[in-house]
């Protein structure tokens, strides 16, 4: 790939080492104190560093140009990114995906941090040249509320055959109030709820606030009374 621009920050400490090196190299040094072929050598890779690492001055023409490349290069690095919310959440297989588009992309992210450079080389911001400013987040819009109700996935009141997608309810989790307003928690019932189960053998009942709690209670009955 060559060497990349260099960040403002790098450039100004690069400069400070070749004048201090300079100074070093100008300087009589009777007692051998400084061995001045190392330093030329330090000097000289400095130098050559600083040459390539440092944006070259640009015309109209030239920044009309980078800002043109820097728009292509930033939709095609944007497609296919995995959502941010994907890599903060861990979603399955987005490691996968991630390491297979940092791959495809590598090249086209590097130009890219070398254009912007080119066409700002003082810009001393932090997030300048990070990839992750074109990491886009999910469509929030497009979350169609859904309830979750004793364990069965439910959209408009009907259950949802095989469930809401995982990738769904990660979404929902994020999504602000104002854009979904979902319950991924079992929905509290509005009246109380009875279920009531009888022995076939005997006269035995029972009437607990759950259906789980009054199967269990059959079960322990028939265990004890009818092995």
């Amino acid at each position: 790939m060559g060497t990349q621009f260099l960040k403002p920050r790098q450039i100004r400490d690069n400069e400070e080492e070749r004048d201090r090196l300079k100074v070093i190299m100008d300087q009589p040094d009777p007692d051998g104190k400084f061995n001045k072929g190392e330093v030329g050598a330090q000097l000289h890779r400095i130098n050559k560093f600083l040459e390539e690492g440092t944006p070259p001055p640009t015309t109209p023409e030239r920044r009309h140009e980078l800002n043109r490349e820097i728009a292509t290069l930033e939709a095609e690095i944007s497609d296919n990114m995995p959502f941010r919310e994907d890599m903060v959440r861990s979603t399955p297989g987005t490691g996968d995906h991630h390491r297979k588009w940092e791959k495809a992309n590598k090249s086209k992210i590097l130009r890219w941090k070398d254009a912007k450079r080119e066409l700002d080389p003082t810009n001393d911001d932090v997030d300048f040249t990070n990839v992750e400013i074109l990491r886009r987040q999910n469509d929030l819009g497009k979350i169609v509320p859904f309830r979750q109700y004793a364990g069965v996935d439910m959209r408009g009141g009907d259950i949802v055959p095989g469930g809401i997608p995982d990738a769904e309810k990660i979404e929902a989790r994020i999504a602000p109030p104002e854009v979904a307003v979902v319950v991924l928690e079992q929905e509290e019932p509005t009246e109380a709820q009875s279920f009531t189960v009888a022995c076939d053998d005997c006269h035995f009942a029972r009437t607990k606030d759950t259906k789980k709690k009054a199967d269990s209670a059959l079960r322990m009955h028939r265990l004890k009374k009818h092995k």
